[in-house]
């Protein structure tokens, strides 16, 4: 910022502006809008893309229906300008200072007012502010000529490899993704040229608000924070975003939290500068008098009310107290190749870090709405903050790097006053690309790559984000070694090394319903597996002709290489393959029945069901390691975060929500295997189980586990049984010796483990956790009961009642409803282990149901009707 903030002991002769008189003219709208040959024109809505504008307006179908993602191409290779005229009225021209805000621009413009050149854009991240007094009329014509991102990209790249030598991988995505090249010389959401999850629509637009502040003397824009803990009060470190418009201004302004009986006036000299000026303040509040905010599950999350008023100007925002360390000190100092622990210490409590109480947000998304982080700190969801750089190498060139150092600034500066943000890290997976070797481009080697790299995320970032807010972690990247990867100059030999750091993990070769198949890492910040959505989701998104396995339109929606053949293995490891097919992996790919539409529903179950066992297992996994240490050094897990919560459009994708807001399988499963008390239940070497109860509540657990053999042959009634009352620390894992190892007398298929958690009073305080056999295909099928809904009730408008009868035992038992609904149930796709079963259906917005509507069937008939 080119501002100088000088306190009131100067002596410089000053404008008192202690009352500061504004009037704000929102630019949304309607805007017209057309193409460089002004064939294709309309009304659009800004904030918004010309894709949502072109569909609104009936110029262009559904972009995410069928195969309207490749139709639709040319839109983004296309120029389009955007205009507004509108008109002020004459008090607005006659303040003495006038700004342009821009929130936020897609991507690449030139921007012009009256026919007055006002700038250029280039990073959607970026905020603009432009100087318009002069140049504003009381009838104005404002006008974005946007520049295809497409284009701009590759005409970036064409330049960078004329006057570096080399191109920047990736070039241009994997086939399979049907994307557009070179999205790492675009600052712009990465995942907009398509990704192994979504399709290619590099939008363009007003995407964010856009407005005129006309005031005299000062405007305050925004303000910020962080918050220190020391050894005898919280410090606030806050900053104020002023435009102003005198050489030299007084500013008057005072901060209060009422419930804190904080009330601070400050006042400030002011040199005006070409940038808004930042005015900082502290204040200090005795610990004592501070109550915590706590992640969700830990504590409650205190938010106070913090006021600025500058003049007629009055601000409010929620402030938070919390301190976040991480700790990574060796494992065994005396045995230092041992590693390094990695994990957070919230308040000074170790978290475990999952879905309950944690998101990612990924690298090659974007930076998230102001109501995103609202709603986090509301909620207790802590958040491990990505910046926007994924799965690529980036140009070193001096205008990327500048466009890059201002969308630090101002993305830092606005995200770190939200107490759920937990960590900053760099980039998703750049680092181990480079040592993985993920590309090769001529005359770029490998060192050269770790250079470049170094530049940006050590020689820019690191510093930028740290100096802004010094109260957080910074990682260089995701997965990362932490603080191994610092000492080894920023780049490891071996990153995603399971003895430091965070690790990603896929693999779909291994048996992923085996806990043994899993690596045991200080952290899993990303793993999954594929799962395809329900005929429910997917017709409404392709034509019906298209909804078989080998469809066309089908597979240009699978965007992971192999993914076609990988997920007919996943899932036939498990589950019997159909017997119209060859009894062989190998060569199932090759049978005809794979093009039928009856195949299709039963496969989409199946691969639901595979999902849901392969997150439980792994998570499982992951959690049952949180304080136990293998002789090699190897656990204290304390991170499990799969990928990914939601989907941005109808396909085969590792998501756990669909593009219709509808839960799959695997999301009610980690409604269980999330919960803050679990009992894990897993195979170990040859027909034996382990049992681990984990509590991660922060306080200590008393409780009575009881572990029931039942076979399928013999309906609810357990032909083994055994029990135990056990004692559990907060935030820690225990396992369980079982008086008897050998659980399966004959084979595993012909039984399932059922293990609960009371407490003294006989109630139950973790999911119900059941063991399926691994071979599931050698289960008779004929075996599992016959379900059937047998009461029903509407309680409210939002909500019903249904009990499920089943006669047996029921795996994977599952509940649909035959019309759209936004909401979920307290529980599905469980398995049924006992006669009956009572379930809600929760609903967001009212929705007239009768029980005719409703459908219930398990791994006997479910998707094979």
């Amino acid at each position: 910022m080119s501002a100088v903030i000088i306190f009131l002991l100067s002596f410089l002769p000053v404008l008192s502006a202690n009352v500061a008189l504004f009037e704000i003219t929102d630019l949304q709208g309607q805007w017209k809008f057309y193409n460089s040959n002004k064939t294709v024109n309309g009304r659009g809505v800004v904030p918004g893309d010309i894709f949502s504008d072109l569909h609104r307006l009936g110029i262009i179908p559904d972009p995410l229906f069928a195969d309207n993602h490749l139709h639709l191409r040319w839109i983004s290779s296309e120029n389009w300008t955007y205009s507004k005229t509108f008109e002020v009225d004459r008090g607005i021209l006659e303040h003495s200072s006038l700004v342009l805000r821009l929130k936020g621009i897609d991507t690449v413009s030139k921007v012009f007012l009256n026919g007055v050149s006002l700038l250029r854009t280039n990073n959607q991240f970026v905020e603009y502010f432009v100087d318009i007094a002069g140049i504003l009329g009381e009838r104005n014509v404002i006008e974005f000529q946007f520049i295809s991102p497409v284009l701009f990209a590759e005409m970036k790249s064409k330049d960078y490899q004329k006057s570096h030598g080399h191109l920047v991988p990736p070039v241009c995505p994997p086939a399979i993704y049907h994307g557009e090249c070179h999205p790492n010389f675009i600052r712009k959401a990465q995942y907009s040229f398509a990704w192994d999850w979504g399709p290619s629509f590099p939008t363009i637009g007003i995407w964010k608000p856009i407005d005129i502040v006309a005031f005299d003397g000062y405007f305050v824009d925004d303000i910020s924070w962080t918050t220190e803990r020391t050894s005898e009060s919280w410090l606030i470190h806050g900053d104020a975003r002023v435009f102003v418009d005198y050489s030299a201004v007084n500013i008057t302004i005072r901060v209060a939290i009422e419930e804190l009986d904080i009330d601070k006036e400050l006042v400030y000299n002011i040199s005006a500068g070409a940038e808004p000026a930042v005015l900082n303040f502290d204040i200090a509040i005795p610990t004592g008098n501070v109550e915590l905010w706590w992640p969700n599950g830990q504590g409650q999350q205190k938010l106070y009310t913090m006021t600025l008023v500058a003049g007629e100007q009055k601000i409010s925002c929620r402030i938070a107290f919390r301190h976040i360390e991480l700790v990574q000190d060796y494992v065994d100092e005396n045995h230092k190749d041992k590693g390094r622990h990695f994990y957070f210490k919230l308040n000074d409590r170790p978290i475990f870090l999952k879905g309950m109480n944690t998101l990612r947000v990924w690298g090659g998304g974007i930076y998230e709405s102001e109501e995103f982080y609202e709603y986090a700190d509301e909620k207790g969801i802590l958040l491990w903050q990505d910046l926007m750089f994924a799965c690529a190498l980036y140009p070193t060139s001096d205008d990327f790097l500048d466009s890059v150092r201002t969308e630090m600034q101002q993305q830092v500066w606005r995200i770190k006053r939200h107490p759920s943000v937990l960590v900053w890290a760099g980039n998703n997976e750049n680092e181990i690309a480079i040592r993985t070797h993920w590309w090769s481009v001529a005359n770029y080697t490998e060192s050269k790559q770790v250079e470049d790299y170094t530049v940006l995320y050590s020689g820019i970032i690191k510093p930028m984000v740290e100096g802004s807010d010094p109260y957080r972690p910074f990682l260089l990247s995701s997965p990362s070694n932490g603080v191994r990867t610092e000492e080894e100059g920023g780049v490891s030999t071996n990153p995603g090394d399971p003895r430091f750091g965070d690790i990603h993990f896929y693999d779909e070769i291994v048996n992923l319903w085996r806990d043994g198949s899993y690596l045991t890492p200080r952290c899993a910040t990303e793993y999954g597996v594929q799962s395809l959505p329900f005929g429910s989701t997917m017709l409404k998104h392709i034509e019906a002709s298209e909804w078989f396995y080998t469809s066309e339109q089908l597979q240009r929606r699978q965007h992971h290489p192999g993914g076609v053949l990988t997920n007919l293995l996943t899932v036939f490891t498990h589950f019997p393959i159909p017997f119209q097919c060859p009894q062989s992996l190998s060569n199932l790919h090759q049978c005809d029945y794979l093009t039928s539409p009856a195949f299709i529903d039963r496969f989409a179950y199946y691969s639901q069901a595979q999902q849901a066992i392969t997150y439980k297992t792994q998570t499982e996994h992951y959690r049952r390691f949180q304080n136990l240490l293998l002789p090699s050094g190897l656990g204290n897990t304390m991170c499990a975060l799969y990928w990914q919560l939601n989907d941005v459009w109808a396909a085969p994708t590792w998501s756990s929500i669909d593009v219709d807001l509808n839960w799959k399988m695997v999301h009610y499963e980690a409604r269980r295997f999330f919960a803050p008390v679990i009992v894990a239940v897993y195979s170990v070497g040859f027909n034996d189980i382990g049992v681990t109860i984990v509590n991660d509540s922060p306080t200590k657990i008393t409780a009575k586990v009881v572990i029931d053999m039942l076979a399928w042959t013999n309906r609810f009634d357990p032909v083994y049984s055994e029990e135990q009352v056990i004692n559990i620390d907060p935030l820690s894992a225990k396992q369980l010796k079982l008086s008897k190892q050998k659980m399966w007398g004959t084979s595993d298929a012909d039984f399932l483990i059922r293990a609960r958690l009371f407490n003294s009073s006989g109630d139950p305080i973790a999911p119900e956790s059941v063991l399926l056999p691994e071979k599931m295909y050698e289960v008779d099928f004929n075996t599992f009961g016959d379900v059937s809904i047998s009461e029903f009730k509407k309680i409210d408008p939002y909500t019903y009642t249904l009990t499920i009868n089943a006669t047996a035992i029921s795996p994977f038992t599952w509940i649909s409803v035959n019309k759209p609904f936004l909401g979920w149930f307290t529980d599905n796709a469980f398995a049924m282990t006992k006669p009956s079963y009572t379930v809600s259906l929760k609903l967001k917005e009212p929705l007239e149901l009768q029980k005719k509507d409703f459908y219930v069937c398990n791994l006997k008939n479910c998707g094979a009707l």
